[in-house]
């Protein structure tokens, strides 16, 4: 993070340059976003323009997950939910043995936080899920 001045934005187009040169790589900068905090939105258009770069707002998505969402919002989660769903659905095609279906799910549900009440509504609906589609779990099973 740096104060929005154009020296600033300057001084990151050369360090960019340097980099390019010095790698032998190409940047692709109509396909780099940039996004600012607390500044007037024409100057984050300029600051892009000067970059070569596109605009992004914020909440965006980073490796598909969403960045400056409200975490306490299961709303939030529910892309996550999905996500693990349908990764679920192709490791259960794959028949996983018992072992590594509870491998799966012991490492899902500790990367899993429940410190707060929608975190872990999401948590148990995606346990419930998991108990489904397993035939796992209950008074029976113990993880």
């Amino acid at each position: 993070m740096c104060d929005a001045t154009f020296q600033n934005v300057f001084t990151i187009k050369v360090i960019l340059k340097c980099h390019e040169l010095a790698l032998g790589i190409k940047i692709n900068f109509h396909k780099s976003q940039t996004t600012t905090l607390g500044v007037d939105k024409r100057l984050s258009t300029t600051f892009a323009n000067t970059l070569n770069c596109n605009q992004m707002g914020i909440p965006f998505k980073y490796l598909g997950l969403q960045v400056g969402g409200n975490l306490r919002r299961k709303l939030f989660w529910l892309p996550v939910l999905e996500k693990i769903r349908s990764k679920l659905n192709v490791w259960k095609e794959r028949h996983l043995s018992m072992a590594g279906r509870i491998c799966l799910i012991k490492v899902v549900f500790t990367a899993l936080p429940r410190s707060s009440k929608p975190l872990s509504l999401c948590a148990k609906q995606l346990q419930v899920f998991v108990e489904d589609s397993y035939g796992i779990g209950g008074e029976k099973t113990k993880l």
